[in-house]
């Protein structure tokens, strides 16, 4: 990881948040499955993608073109902005109940 410094602040480079943000997504996309209660195949159904696909995310194993297609899915099932599915680790509160159809 490289650290960079300018008038006193630190950074991390590109890769570092790159990093940051494909865990997030990981973290977010198996927290969303698990607090609604639902399996990698349901999930997967409601997505429209492949429960491997599902499992890949989770694991941190995916393309790119992957990534953006289920971001955008993910955002419109869940009510959820995209970038807060890879900017943070999503809680309870992010949840529009309102969006959510199971």
């Amino acid at each position: 990881m490289i650290m960079k410094k300018e008038k006193g602040k630190m950074y991390n480079d590109g890769k570092t948040k790159k990093m940051n943000e494909l865990e997030n997504l990981m973290y977010n996309v198996a927290w969303l499955r698990t607090h609604f209660g639902l399996s990698q195949k349901r999930m997967a159904e409601l997505l429209r993608i492949s429960i491997y696909s599902i499992s890949k995310i989770e694991n941190g194993i995916f393309p790119p073109r992957l990534c953006v297609d289920v971001i955008f899915n993910i955002s419109d099932h869940f009510g959820i902005r995209p970038i807060d599915l890879v900017s943070r680790k999503l809680s309870g509160e992010d949840i529009v109940l309102s969006k959510i159809v199971f």
